[in-house]
């Protein structure tokens, strides 16, 4: 069966029948004597296309510089029990990102970025609101920098949501900037692990911050990221919820703990699963009403199969997305930031113009960790639209970057399922929808 699925993957969506193509990232309507022959292994006649036929290919080139997260601070003003940076500090001391520093972080990335594509240029933490006129300063020093170099960039901040206030709603939205928020669905939720330092919740002053920034603009790129633990695996509602308060542009992540009591059960990934089934169905119907909105988790597959994009990689890390740390240290990806083992250089001594990263020996071991050499990977009909597994989670719970989580395989395979009986529901109700949908125009990466 698993030669049958690398081949084609058949699937069924209210009785009609098609099949997916992997090397051509492409959905076929077909007949049910087809299907079942697919089923069984006779793919005769059955189209493929061939891997050049894919419209987009990101290939060999993934190792292009195309964004970047520049960490502000390490330091926090929260206390979320489940933080994987240890606070923000990332299991050292805490420390400010200097006007010299993110200078020469915005040097390193506008001067090299790939010229073919928008850079994508984010602000990251710790809490990187606790160093806001560093912000202010970053960003129009970069706008400058790209404009001398006839590039083109948009901007993402990733905050906790508390420390919103005039000065930087007026930025933000002046700036076209988009803010990720992170909020865990209603205050019961949210308050149980995301509180201050005095151990407060923060969801009520999230919220209002959100709120006051919709109401100075209604267009803000406004993302609300949420964290799925045992006690928070409704996430049909926590969804609902985020679109009562105004978010348009939700993403879900379980967990990534390695120990009690973070570690997700069999039966909480089940639940899970379960609850991205009756995901998939609550957007295809909101989408077949004009109610559009990103739910990342679907929407990255989505975007892939209506563009015919194949990927080689799950993200830029290591390769086309390092982070930057307060010090000017590069990192494979802002996850990494707290493993010294994975420094690849400084901001302050890169002499390549090309824009390689100091250390090119670890660079490689993320350059060659494409998705059709990892092991778990490179048999399954899922590969192109997936990407791989997460490199983190690879290193935190197989200690080897290449190395699938299981856990987080079988959501990523479940969700890509999901998304192909989407794309074939809505392609069937109202061809010409996904079209409207993807020019919303809103800045977001592939």
């Amino acid at each position: 069966m698993n030669e049958i699925l690398n081949t084609v993957y058949p699937f069924e969506v209210d009785g009609n029948c098609f099949l997916f193509t992997p090397d051509t990232v492409s959905i076929y309507k077909v007949s049910r004597s087809t299907y079942e022959a697919a089923k069984q292994g006779d793919v005769k006649g059955i189209p493929s296309g061939g891997k050049d036929t894919a419209n987009n290919d990101e290939g060999e080139r993934g190792e292009m510089l195309k964004e970047i997260y520049i960490q502000v601070i390490h330091d926090c003003n929260l206390d979320c029990k489940y933080c994987y940076a240890g606070g923000g500090n990332f299991g050292g001391n805490p420390a400010k990102m200097d006007i010299a520093t993110v200078e020469k972080a915005v040097d390193f990335f506008v001067s090299n970025l790939d010229p073919t594509v928008i850079g994508d240029l984010g602000f990251d933490g710790g809490e990187p609101f606790l160093n806001w006129d560093v912000i202010e300063h970053a960003t129009a020093y970069a706008k400058n920098k790209a404009g001398q170099l006839k590039k083109k960039l948009f901007f993402h901040i990733g905050a906790n949501g508390t420390l919103f206030n005039d000065r930087t709603n007026a930025f933000i939205t002046g700036n076209h900037i988009s803010l990720g928020v992170s909020i865990d669905g209603d205050k019961e939720a949210h308050d149980r692990n995301r509180q201050t330092r005095n151990h407060l919740g923060s969801y009520d002053t999230v919220v209002r911050n959100v709120k006051s920034i919709l109401a100075v603009s209604d267009n803000v790129n406004l993302q609300g990221r949420v964290t799925i633990t045992k006690t928070n695996l409704k996430c049909l509602d926590i969804v609902k919820h985020l679109l009562e308060i105004g978010f348009r542009h939700i993403y879900l992540e379980p967990v990534s703990g390695t120990v009690e009591p973070w570690i997700m059960s069999r039966e909480d990934l089940d639940i899970i699963k379960n609850e991205f089934t009756q995901l998939a169905q609550f957007y295809t119907g909101a989408l077949l009403k004009g109610q559009f909105f990103i739910l990342r988790n679907f929407y990255i597959f989505l975007k892939r199969l209506h563009m015919k994009k194949r990927v080689h990689y799950r993200c830029g890390v290591g390769r086309s997305g390092p982070a930057i740390t307060p010090m000017g240290d590069i990192f494979p990806c802002y996850k990494f930031s707290g493993l010294p083992q994975y420094r690849l250089g400084n901001v302050h001594n890169v002499h390549n113009v090309h824009g390689k990263p100091i250390d090119t020996e670890i660079q490689r071991q993320f350059i060659e960790n494409q998705v059709d050499r990892r092991p778990g990977c490179r048999d399954c009909w899922a590969r192109y639209l997936c990407g791989g597994g997460c490199a983190y989670l690879s290193l935190c719970k197989k200690n080897d970057i290449a190395v699938n989580d299981e856990q987080d395989c079988e959501l990523s395979l479940h969700t890509a399922k999901l998304s192909l009986q989407i794309y074939a529901a809505v392609k069937m109700k109202n061809p010409k929808l996904w079209d409207a949908f993807f020019r919303q125009g809103i800045a977001e990466p592939s």
